[in-house]
């Protein structure tokens, strides 16, 4: 069988033994050569040493098995006064030793790859030697496939491995120089949140600029009292990466920012975990907010205040997103399809247009208008749609077709509900 054995200095040594072979007789092969003399080696397995006397095939070694060969006996290591011990690099001994104290490396180290993390940190230096070796020896074998392929440059599928060979070592550079020059890349980004108040009620409030509305979970709002405020008609559902329903909407709730107070419209989701509170475009529209990175502040420029981001420390844990912080929300009016927001159809009770659960299409200009019993609603046509003269009605004011069937369809077949739906949209 074929075994690969690296050495402390970090070379690769391949050799072919009889699986019934002892681990005295490999060593003396070693010795030939390595220029290392059998008794001054240690050969482990998976970490652990194997005793001279020891059957190949009783120890777990298989064919194409990577051993590590140190040397007993050592010398400190260079540097910051770490020790290496025997028969360990003096340089794996420095790398190791600058991970550790590179915080930010470390945390990208954790997120990749949590094992060699682990080894990192309990100085497992025979783990960290072996995984070395296998990635030498994987740059070893994928050197011996490359000049294999290359044999036969006019072999169509060796040449698209050869492109995939190359895409994968850019990748991995790519990869090697970001940990090496911009580590904290890899690092979790901790998402903005700051303290408020709704209805009196404090909470830690998740900013999201790529959330179209302000949205609050069912629990959170029967905390704060709201509950009895909601507007069932903008009841529907919100899709993203999954699908939430909305129960219906605050149309105006107070909101305490510093020593100033707000209002504020709020999309109330029936989903229970994740953020209780996002504070979302709408409302940063409306309040002239900026989001201002660098001092890790939110400015209010309607009340000429600002908040201080909240540290990770600081935010609950189970208020972290999940799967309500990114209901995939555009903030381009289109047409239905495109939309985030759809009409729950089963809510509606009644068939009068003004009575029906028009579908929440939040802006961040504003709130969408609530429909009247006195507003223009024609009955919707055989198929469902709007009607062809609710579509020219509103088409007269300067809109294209395609927003006009959207406006119709999202405010349940009211035209005066759809040209204010339009008209707000204008004023973003």
């Amino acid at each position: 069988m074929k075994l690969t054995i690296t050495t402390a200095d970090g070379n690769l040594v391949n050799v072919d033994v009889d699986e019934g072979e002892i681990v005295g007789s490999l060593k003396a092969i070693l010795e030939v050569e390595t220029g290392v003399p059998m008794a001054q080696q240690i050969l482990s397995f998976n970490g652990s040493p194997l005793s001279d006397d020891a059957n190949l095939a009783s120890t777990g070694v298989k064919d194409g098995e990577l051993l590590m060969l140190m040397r007993a006996g050592g010398a400190p290591t260079p540097g910051a006064g770490s020790m290496a011990a025997p028969g360990i690099p003096a340089d794996l001994v420095q790398a190791v030793d600058q991970l550790r104290n590179d915080p930010a490396r470390m945390r990208g180290l954790e997120q990749n790859n949590p094992e060699l993390a682990r080894a990192v940190r309990s100085g497992d230096y025979g783990f960290l030697m072996e995984h070395a070796g296998r990635a030498k020896r994987r740059e070893a074998e994928l050197e011996r496939e490359y000049a294999r392929l290359e044999a036969d440059p006019f072999d169509v599928d060796a040449q698209k491995r050869i492109e995939e060979i190359i895409r994968e070592k850019n990748v991995e550079d790519n990869f090697s120089q970001a940990m090496e020059h911009n580590p904290e890349v890899f690092g979790t980004v901790t998402m903005v949140y700051v303290n408020m108040e709704v209805n009196g009620v404090e909470v830690p409030a998740l900013v999201d600029s790529g959330a179209q509305t302000t949205i609050m979970t069912v629990s959170f709002a029967e905390k704060c009292n709201l509950l009895r405020l909601v507007d069932k008609r903008y009841a529907g559902v919100a899709f993203g990466a999954g699908s939430s329903k909305i129960l219906g909407r605050v149309h105006q709730a107070p909101i305490k920012v510093g020593s100033n107070y707000l209002a504020s419209s709020i999309t109330i989701m029936e989903q229970r975990n994740g953020p209780q509170f996002i504070f979302g475009l709408d409302n940063l529209y409306r309040h002239e907010c900026s989001i201002k990175l660098k001092e890790k502040v939110l400015y209010f420029g309607s009340a000429d205040c600002s908040m201080d981001f909240l540290a990770e420390h600081e935010v609950p844990k189970h208020v972290y997103p999940q799967d309500i912080g990114n209901t995939g929300e555009s903030s381009n009016p289109g047409p239905p399809q495109g939309s985030a927001l759809a009409q729950d159809q089963s809510e509606s009770k009644q068939p009068s247009p003004s009575a029906s659960a028009p579908a929440s299409v939040p802006t961040a200009g504003g709130d969408a208008p609530q429909p009247t019993a006195g507003g223009d609603a024609p009955q919707p046509t055989a198929g469902g749609g709007p009607t062809e003269e609710s579509i020219l009605k509103l088409m007269s004011l300067g809109f294209d077709r395609a927003r006009c069937i959207w406006a119709l369809n999202a405010a349940g077949g009211n035209t005066e509900a759809a040209a204010s739906l339009l008209f707000s949209e204008m004023d973003i």
